[in-house]
C-alpha cells in the first residue's frame, strides 16, 4: 500500500519533463502518469522531443 503523502503527491502532479542526453544529442522527455486509487496503480507514458 502506498503511504498517504505518496497518494497526495501523485494525485496533485500528473507530469514531469525531463532533459536527458542520447549520446552526443540532448533531448526533452515529457512523462506522463496517472493514478489509479482503487488498485493503487501508476500509468506511465512518456514522450520524446
Amino acid at each position: 500500500m502506498l503511504p498517504d503523502k505518496a497518494k497526495e503527491i501523485l494525485n496533485k502532479n500528473q507530469q514531469c519533463c525531463l532533459g536527458t542526453l542520447d549520446g552526443e544529442a540532448p533531448y526533452l522527455s515529457l512523462m506522463l502518469y496517472s493514478f489509479i486509487p482503487e488498485q493503487e496503480v501508476v500509468v506511465m507514458s512518456s514522450h520524446r522531443d
